[in-house]
């Protein structure tokens, strides 16, 4: 039986090739209908150099990917880091070989490793795919500065830090 052939890598935005971020955008926009421009400039605006990027190949080949991207949070008068999980893709011909779990495996222990919180915003569809992989639904209010978020998105939350109050509002930078 062959072995599979799998390497997962995560990158820091300043230490990532022009090249990757090429393959990275192409995959995205096999699950977003935007252009390569628009994805380019995307990447450029929204993206920061400590930003992480974890990626899977299949054969050398870009298969999977997420983003962690480092931002703060205003917790009450208290501000705190933590990562936003942002765009897990995996290439629409190899979602039927359970890729997602893997790379979910991978993107927690990172979480785990930089020591701090993630949030991640799903709908009802994906909700139990971040459950099965240890992701808890946030019961806190929240709100994303400078960001519009819809009624029917949940928020998730891995490798929680406990917080003393019960009623506690968050606002997230994105």
């Amino acid at each position: 039986m062959e072995k599979l052939k799998i390497k997962l890598v995560s990158y820091k935005t300043k230490n990532i090739t022009q090249k990757k971020i090429t393959e990275i955008c192409k995959l995205k926009m096999e699950h977003w209908k935007f252009s390569y421009p628009s994805q380019i400039s995307w990447f450029k605006n929204n993206i920061y150099k400590n930003d992480i990027h974890n990626c899977l190949f299949y054969r050398k080949k870009l298969i999977g990917y997420t983003c962690l991207r480092k931002r703060k949070m205003n917790l009450g008068d208290k501000k705190n880091n933590y990562l936003l999980f942002d765009t897990l893709i995996i290439k629409k011909s190899m979602q039927k070989f359970k890729f997602g779990k893997v790379l979910m495996v991978f993107n927690n222990s990172i979480i785990k490793k930089n020591r701090l919180t993630s949030f991640l915003l799903t709908t009802r569809k994906t909700y139990d795919f971040y459950k099965k992989s240890n992701w808890l639904k946030c019961n806190y209010k929240f709100f994303f500065i400078n960001h519009k978020v819809k009624k029917n998105k949940i928020l998730m939350v891995f490798n929680q830090k406990k917080i003393k109050r019960k009623k506690a509002v968050i606002l997230l930078s994105t």
